[in-house]
């Protein structure tokens, strides 16, 4: 079992906010892209809810939980603080728990999750987008859907983002 985090100090974690978006601006710049189309997105795992608000004194906006039920208690205590999005592969039993606070799943790796997701739909965020795991490889042992089955999951529409 992993140990969860406590974060209490806002300026080390600004400090390194800043260090990463200097280092992203660098490449960005390198490949001749605009940093401003990167986003930084804080993974949340194991902090605890009580240290969120020291994120977001850090500058952290955008952060990604990928347990349902923590997502679900993050928001309630902090949701205004944050734009949330779902990191990893979500399981269809979860589609309900989520859809309404998050504005991007990363990722939908199985027929399920994406009919739990049709079914759920008006539940959703507007503009809630959705990322579809591809298993390249074709490894029986991964997630995601073959790559000759991927046309038949991008035909189905899903409230675009405005």
């Amino acid at each position: 079992m992993a140990e969860l985090i406590h974060i209490a100090d806002s300026e080390r974690v600004r400090d390194n906010l800043a260090a990463v978006r200097d280092q992203i601006s660098a490449a960005a710049h390198r490949a001749g892209r605009d940093p401003g189309e990167v986003e930084v997105l804080a993974a949340t795992k194991y902090v605890l809810c009580e240290d969120l608000p020291t994120l977001a004194a850090a500058g952290i906006r955008l952060v990604g939980e990928n347990r349902a039920q923590d997502l679900a208690a993050k928001v309630a205590a902090h949701g205004e603080l944050f734009e949330w999005d779902f990191i990893g592969a979500l399981q269809s039993r979860r589609v309900r728990a989520i859809v309404s606070h998050v504005r991007l799943v990363h990722s939908v790796a199985s027929e399920s999750a994406l009919r739990e997701l049709d079914r759920h739909r008006a539940l959703a965020r507007p503009g809630l987008e959705i990322l579809i795991e591809v298993n390249i490889a074709r490894e029986p042992g991964k997630s995601g859907i073959a790559p000759e089955d991927l046309d038949s999951y991008l035909v189905r529409p899903f409230p675009s983002r405005a």
